[in-house]
């Protein structure tokens, strides 16, 4: 009721202002004191009644602009991931912007409206992403999540099959989900902090090799460290000679492994290739790779553990037709590789 009544108050002063503004004005000229009925009707009241619109949409706009995208600032919303098949319960004065996914609307009472562009929905209308809907008086109506979504919501609503996040910056509709949850869970990742993954930031050698070495169990080492570029006792070194120990990694040469170096596409399938020889998993599948155009590209060294990465679907083309083996790879798209590794040949 609060907000109404605020709202009212702004449409009644700024009707005021614009027709004190616009009567105050001359009609025709500075010299013509008298204004016709039909200058009034048709030039003054538009006039006015287009600068009250404006005055209006600029003082509601940061209503909606609010909430924009994943991370935004959201004022009173409450962020919600929520699992396809599960719901969004609307009641009177409640109401749903969605963020990403996709979802429908099934008005069982009354009426719900689109208030970003004023129009009532019907049931079985699709949501708009970054719109917001609300359920207007005496109106039940629930949105159904098709796809996984993350949703902005706000006064009387109930949710149903809404998730955690183990990150803020992950999202329950983003591809890499469910490969970020199972890494975090098996403890293979953590993130670059208490809140934030960073998955589309770049994966690094250290990083890569330190996952690894985790999947390992983290064994005891003893190895020499024949880098100088690894200094003792940091989080990467115990896996980084215990890789090196291994073969599973040789580094650039000169002493010198690039533990911030950004991990290549084709440098994290040898590792990966290198990582299950040692562990007697098979490595005989081979892709020709004949359907990526850059595939000449790929270094010898790393050529026949492409071959393989791809005929196991560890990696995939940045396109139908590329394979960008120099190409760096993020966070998210490592997890991913690494949970199909898992699901793929550790069984």
């Amino acid at each position: 009721m609060k907000r109404k009544q605020i709202t009212a108050f702004i449409l009644a002063a700024l009707l005021l202002v614009g027709a004190c503004s616009a009567l105050a004005a001359s009609a025709g000229s500075s010299s013509d004191p008298l204004v016709s009925l039909s200058y009034i009707e048709d030039t003054y009241v538009h006039n006015i009644s287009e600068q009250v619109r404006a005055k209006i949409d600029d003082a509601l706009d940061p209503l909606y602009s609010a909430v924009t995208a994943p991370g935004a600032s959201t004022g009173n919303f409450q962020m919600k991931n929520i699992t396809a098949g599960g719901t969004v319960t609307l009641n009177s004065g409640g109401s749903v912007i969605l963020l990403s996914g996709s979802g429908s609307v099934t008005i069982n009472s009354g009426t719900v409206i689109c208030i970003t562009d004023g129009n009532t929905v019907s049931s079985g209308d699709s949501l708009v992403r970054y719109n917001r809907y609300m359920a207007a008086e005496d109106t039940t109506a629930t949105v159904n999540i098709l796809s996984p979504a993350y949703v902005a919501i706000d006064g009387m609503v109930k949710v149903m099959g809404d998730v955690k996040s183990p990150f803020g910056d992950v999202f329950v509709s983003d591809w890499y989900y469910d490969a970020v949850k199972y890494a975090v869970d098996k403890q293979l990742f953590t993130g670059t902090s208490d809140t934030t993954f960073s998955p589309n930031a770049n994966m690094t050698r250290a990083m890569l090799v330190t996952v690894l070495y985790r999947m390992e169990g983290r064994p005891a080492v003893t190895a020499a460290n024949n880098f100088r570029d690894v200094k003792n006792g940091q989080w990467y070194t115990d896996a980084i000679l215990w890789a090196n120990a291994n073969n599973i990694v040789t580094g650039y040469g000169d002493g010198l492994f690039g533990i911030d170096d950004p991990i290549t596409r084709e440098q994290m399938a040898a590792i990966l290739y290198r990582y299950a020889s040692a562990k007697g998993y098979n490595v005989t599948g081979s892709d020709d790779l004949a359907r990526f155009t850059d595939a000449p590209s790929v270094r010898g060294w790393a050529l026949d553990a492409m071959k393989w990465a791809v005929a196991q679907g560890l990696i995939n083309g940045t396109t139908d037709t590329t394979l960008s083996p120099g190409g760096s790879a993020t966070r998210g798209q490592v997890a991913t590789i690494l949970m199909r590794f898992a699901e793929n040949l550790t069984k």
